[in-house]
């Protein structure tokens, strides 16, 4: 797949690939210099099987498919554009048919049609076997480039895509395959391919035609055939003759002809055809040109217009085909009605004439108005509509801008039927209520409003109480399918009304309309059914039932305010009380105690732990709208409660929807919310608005709840209540990934600072604030779902009581207090110095249960109890420490080590000890986290706890359990996991397994030599990179068992020290360290201690900084002597100097990594110009071999002919002669008989005879008388 401008299609492109039937796949996408880098890296994070490869400047659709096919590496290569969908079944019915068949080397497969906004518009069959793949390249392209597969040798041997090229670079590829394999095209419809108004096809559509005459020269060519259709107007007759589309009888005959002289080269080039498939299409090729050429001619216009005799006898008018003449004048702008007219005069011919009532619900700008009008020149027409607009227009940019003038083009293009028409400018609710109140008749009612479900049914049980017997219902739109959830479908609703009024009617038409006539009277229609005895079940459910709360959990303050908000429902919420919470805990390293756990279950509620890859994680409360996101789509209850953990209810809330689709609060204050036009933030709505699909002006607007401010809506994520059915929830995320993929940040410089539940909240982690809630916002306008507004009682801001106006304090509901429940926020709370008089025993029940702190670990989860028997030793050290060595050692006394070690070299001969996948997997984390192995500045906290970060700590996990398995034992040395140890520590945890360290210390600067002899880095830099190692790993160690160790004193006496560090991690070996003796000494060898250096060295070094002098100076002293606080506080200052430097050169230090990147990328995208300029050349010098081979091919022809000609020209030479013989020998016989002859009339025989010779002949006349 190959990527540039437009990206509108991609995620379903890609999504239709990795549904696929087939899953032994790999999706190369060639990112053509698009631009949208980080829509590709999101992909990438995906799925494993997607590979991006990213071209540095635009090289074009060819290249950029010739770069993805030569990294592929499967044998198959199957082609998919990116604004196409592949169907389930797309990969495995081209590759079962490849395999099928070994001389098959192209396959395709018959498409549907579909337009931009997902309609089908059509289908496209092919031709499906060989010999018509080959006729039909003769006059265009044979396949849908979306939906062929080939084999990647056959690629290769064909010259791949033609660079030079700049359209039909498909085309020109299957004239290069056609000789080298058999070819095929599947009936069945595996793609559907988008007719895309800004793909490449559509924009090079004149240019392709003309490009492609070469190819088809070319195919002529190979039959003998000098080609000669130039004339763009024949070669479309011929097209057309060949599809079965109607052209005149003339120009029919002169394609036949043309054809047919075509079709006899072919055929004979083709021939002598051995498969039967092959023979049969023949036959077919012969059979379909003979019969397009004497098949019937279609009704021509002037025959369609003749007047027409009904079948009862009755007149009707005459049929007026040319209906677009009725619409001259007339401002219009799209036409979604004029195909279906023809439908329409054809029902409605028999009572054209007949003075008839029409409805019309939803007249748009007036276009099917006039044509009834105009067809039914006796009706009277009443128009509804509100003028406004729905949701898809909102959604449709090219028609939401055209909504305010909606009703002046209605108003001036049925102005010259004033006196036969009415407007009812109004709602199609009130307006039909208003028709049957005034007990109004009709006999066609034609609906085409509201497009929502529920819409559609309730204007069609209106519409059924004004339409008389016989009377015309047409519901248009029925397969409209413009939104995805088939609530805002008619279909729904349509399918719904029919099936209640089954056998009052007749269908007359189906299709993308349904057309149905009424058939019982008015007054028998649908009988009111009787009253039922009790309306005990048609009560709605109660709340139990009907709502579900859902709210946010983590370790810390988080699930403190949880468990407060948890028990508040259970004890205040009245009938809402026993409803279903769900609480989720998001990230799977921050969750909250057992002890918490445990609490929740005694209050019944759900605890529903969750793995979020957040698109924004350092915004906290996008982990919020994930979450939701995920609960909504779970089966449940109709409405979900939205909750901020940092609050509670204090009595019964008011959650009934009634009519709208959600309920919610206003915002607290402005913030980044819009005033209008002049506002700072009004660009930012605006852009959010295209962004989303949605109109700025359909934005509601609202009062803050401070009273500030009058804003377009924005809603507090606090308190919302949402219909589970109606997906808000979902689109709210939606929404959200895609203002965060775009970076449209609200607080693009200065980043404000937020005191929440959590604490302060500022820097990056507010650049985002406010857009979940505004995300909220926009997929309730996009659609089309109305929010009820709670009352002031519900979600008030304890934290703005001065700046809100309260209500009655007696009166809350539900509490907003942020963070001033938390310990040292008593004095300023209102509810506890007198300002927010809360109601008897509210106030008592906090006091007993504030100030809120973080959950303490319990001691038997701290403690190995909580654990298996379990045991990893982690070895903490620097590269090139000695920590391969204490690896071999400790693995010799009895530690399991990796199954997939790393094999020995030059710089560790007697091996490393360590996981070659674990090793690859730790590269890659650090890789994406913008950092190395050599890098001393420190990680990025929040990418490490990012959903990025996320997947990489599923991978290690998966490497540590396959690379461990069971053992009881084992160690792990990583030097990378220096530098996340916590992390890693987290994985461990989670697996249940105890950690130890070991911490092997070595001369900082033996350990620069030896990375500058290995790597060629420069001493100083990796200085640092010591550093960073040993302070990190020292930190993040203090709560394990540990033991330090002098590399020094290793080598000297490895038993004492192994010995010294059982006891120091309470760990007795499983082998003795004598008992290890001769395979310990086996690999252990002074020789291998390269560099030697003394602490004098390192102190006298021009590059060795004071603090790794200090720092290496006090480590010692902790192996020699002892941990001790002291010198733990010295190291600690020592990081505090050493981030200080990172902080204040590190910026520019990444930005001179980020241009030598850069120049790096820079030199890779020149190389792979320079190979890509070379495949131009290898495919024009293969291109050139062909001429060469066919030029010799037609030589050696030509000789052959030659040979032939000449042979035959002997043998005619031969004939001639044997004729000139036997004409000499007739000469000669001739002449004999002439002698004989003379001869016999002068003899003296001849003479004697002469009197019976006269006497005879009278005789002979005389008997004829």
């Amino acid at each position: 797949m190959t990527a540039y401008t437009d990206q509108r299609f991609l995620d379903a492109a890609v999504d239709s690939i990795l549904t696929q039937e087939f899953s032994d796949l790999e999706l190369i996408i060639v990112d053509d210099a698009s631009g949208f880098g980080e829509v590709f890296e999101a992909l990438a994070r995906r799925d494993p099987r997607i590979r991006i490869l990213t071209n540095l400047t635009n090289r074009g659709t060819a290249a950029a498919a010739n770069r993805g096919i030569a990294a592929a590496r499967g044998d198959i290569i199957v082609r998919l554009d990116s604004d196409d969908i592949a169907e389930p079944a797309h990969v495995a019915r081209l590759v079962a048919a490849l395999d099928e068949d070994s001389e098959l080397g192209l396959v395709g497969s018959a498409v549907t049609l579909i337009d931009e906004a997902d309609r089908v518009v059509g289908a496209q069959p092919m031709p499906e076997t060989d010999l018509e793949i080959r006729w039909t390249i003769l006059f265009h392209c044979p396949f849908y480039h979306s939906a062929v597969a080939y084999r990647k040798s056959l690629f290769e041997a064909a010259g791949t895509y033609r660079v030079h090229e700049l359209v039909s670079q498909d085309h020109y590829l299957w004239y290069d395959m056609l000789p080298l394999c058999r070819a095929r095209n599947l009936a069945e419809p595996l793609t559907r391919y988008r007719v895309n108004t800004q793909g490449l096809t559509v924009a090079n559509a004149t240019n392709a035609r003309h490009r492609t005459h070469p190819i088809r020269e070319a195919s002529w060519a190979r039959l003998g055939l000098a080609y000669d259709l130039y004339d763009d107007a024949f070669a479309r007759d011929l097209t057309d003759f060949i599809r079965g589309t109607d052209i005149s009888v003339e120009r029919r005959a002169e394609a036949y002809r043309k054809l047919l002289e075509v079709l006899r080269a072919f055929l004979a080039r083709s021939g002598p055809f051995e498969r039967a498939d092959d023979a049969a299409a023949a036959r077919k090729l012969e059979g379909q040109i003979m019969a397009r050429m004497l098949a019937r001619p279609p009704l021509r216009l002037e025959e369609a217009s003749k007047r027409v005799e009904p079948p009862d006898g009755t007149r009707a008018g005459t049929m007026d085909a040319d209906f677009a003449s009725w619409f001259d004048g007339k401002v219009l702008s799209t036409d979604w009605t004029s195909r279906f007219f023809p439908v329409w005069a054809t029902l409605l011919a028999a009572r054209r004439e007949e003075p008839l009532d029409v409805l019309e619900i939803g007249s748009w700008e007036g276009r099917s108005a006039i044509f009834f009008l105009r067809y039914l020149a006796s009706c009277r027409l009443t128009c509804i509509d509100s003028f406004e607009g729905s949701a898809e227009h909102a959604l449709r940019l090219k028609w939401s801008n055209q909504l305010a003038h909606i009703e002046q083009r209605f108003d001036f293009n049925l102005a010259e039927f004033q006196g036969r028409f009415e407007k009812l400018k109004a709602m199609s609710s009130a307006a039909l209520a208003g028709l049957i109140a005034e007990r109004r008749r009709f006999d066609l009612i034609y609906i085409d409003g509201s497009h929502h479900s529920a819409d559609v049914l309730a204007d069609a049980v209106a519409s059924w109480q004004l339409i008389d017997k016989d009377g015309l219902i047409i519901f248009d739109d029925y397969e409209w399918a413009f939104f995805a959830d088939e609530a805002n479908r008619p279909k729904l609703g349509v399918d719904t009304f029919l099936a209640g009024h089954k056998g009052e009617y007749r269908e007359l038409y189906r299709g993308e309309q349904v057309i149905i006539q009424k058939t019982v009277p008015l007054e028998a229609a649908s009988p009111r059914a009787e009253r039922p005895a009790t309306l005990a079940k048609s009560l709605p459910d109660s709340p139990a039932k009907s709502v579900e709360f859902v709210l946010i959990a983590e370790a810390g303050v988080l699930e403190a305010q949880a468990l407060l908000l948890c028990e508040s429902i259970r004890a205040f919420a009245g009938s809402y009380s026993q409803c279903p919470i769900i609480v989720v805990s998001p990230r799977s390293d921050r969750r909250p105690s057992a002890s918490t756990l445990k609490k929740l279950e005694q209050l019944g509620v759900e605890y529903l732990p969750l793995d979020i890859d957040s698109c924004c994680p350092q915004y906290a409360p996008s982990y919020k709208v994930h979450s939701l996101a995920y609960v909504e789509r779970r089966p449940g209850p109709p409405v979900i409660v939205q909750l901020d953990s940092d609050a509670i209810f204090i009595g019964e809330p008011v959650l009934l929807l009634e009519s709208c689709e959600a309920a919610a609060r206003p915002v607290d204050s402005k913030g980044m919310c819009t005033t209008g036009p002049g506002d700072p933030f009004d660009p930012y709505w605006r852009d959010l608005c295209q962004l989303a699909g949605v109109d700025y002006e359909h934005l509601p607007v609202v009062w803050t709840s401070d009273g500030a401010a009058v804003v377009r809506a924005s809603y507090n994520g606090g308190l919302i209540a949402a219909r589970r059915s109606c997906g808000l929830f979902q689109r709210t995320e939606d929404i959200f990934r895609q203002l965060v993929a775009a970076e449209l940040k609200p607080w693009r410089t200065d980043q404000p600072t937020y005191r929440t539940g959590t604490g302060l909240q500022s820097g990056e982690a507010t650049a985002f604030w406010g857009t979940s809630q505004a995300a909220f916002s926009l997929a309730a306008v996009a659609g089309n779902h109305a929010v009820r507004h709670l009352p002031a009682t519900h979600n008030f801001p304890l934290h703005n009581l001065a700046g809100t106006k309260a209500p009655d304090p007696a009166k809350l509901v539900h509490i907003h207090y942020h963070g001033l429940f938390s310990a040292g926020s008593d004095e300023a709370n209102p509810i506890f110095d007198g300002r927010l008089d809360l109601p008897a025993g509210i106030a008592e029940w906090l006091q007993a249960r504030l100030p809120l702190r973080e959950e303490p670990q319990p001691a038997d989860e701290k403690a190995g109890s909580a654990h298996s028997k379990r045991k990893t030793i982690l070895i903490l050290g620097m590269h090139r420490s000695g920590t391969s060595i204490l690896g071999g050692m400790v693995n010799a006394l009895g530690a399991a080590g990796p199954h997939s070690l790393m094999a020995a070299d030059s710089h560790n001969p007697t091996g490393y000890w360590e996981s070659l996948r674990l090793n690859a997997a730790t590269n890659d984390l650090l890789a994406a986290a913008g950092s190395g192995w050599h890098d001393w500045l420190p990680l990025d906290p929040d990418w490490m706890a990012s959903g990025a970060a996320r997947g990489h700590r599923h991978k290690i996990k998966g490497i540590l359990a396959s690379e461990f398995g069971d053992e009881a034992l084992f160690f792990i040395k990583e030097p990378r996991i220096c530098r996340f140890l916590p992390w890693m520590s987290s994985i461990l945890a989670e697996m249940r397994i105890d950690t130890v360290a070991l911490l092997p210390i070595r001369n900082p600067l033996e350990v620069a030599h030896s990375i500058e002899r290995r790597d060629g880095f420069p001493v100083a830099g990796s200085l640092l990179v010591w550093l960073r190692h040993v302070l990190d790993a020292e930190l993040h160690s203090r709560h394990m068992p540990r033991c330090f160790m002098l590399h020094e004193d290793l080598l000297a006496d490895w038993q004492g020290q192994l010995t010294r560090a059982g006891r120091a991690i309470d760990l007795a070996w499983p082998i003795r360290p004598g008992q290890a003796r001769s395979e310990v000494e086996s690999f252990l060898s002074q020789e291998l201690h390269h560099e030697r250096c003394t602490i004098d060295d390192l102190r006298n070094h021009p590059d060795a900084p004071p603090v790794v002098v200090d720092a290496y100076a006090i480590l010692r002293a902790m192996a020699s002597d002892g941990d001790s606080q002291g010198l733990r506080d010295q190291l600690d200052e020592i990081r505090v100097r050493l981030d200080g430097a990172a902080a204040l050169v590190g910026r520019a230090f990444a930005a001179e990594r980020s241009v030598a990147r850069r120049s790096a990328d820079d030199l890779q995208g020149r190389l792979t110009e320079f190979h890509t300029q070379a495949e131009q050349l290898h495919a024009l010098v293969a291109e050139l071999h062909r001429d060469r081979d066919a030029a010799l091919g037609d030589r050696d022809r030509l000789r052959r002919e030659n040979q032939d000609l000449s042979g035959e020209r002997e043998a005619l030479l031969r004939e001639r002669d044997a004729l000139h013989r036997e004409r000499e020998a007739l000469y000669r016989e001739r002449e004999g008989l002439v002698k004989a002859r003379e001869a016999m009339l002068a003899s003296h025989s001849w003479r004697l005879t002469a009197p019976l010779r006269w006497l005879r002949n009278p005789f002979a006349k005389r008997g004829a008388r």
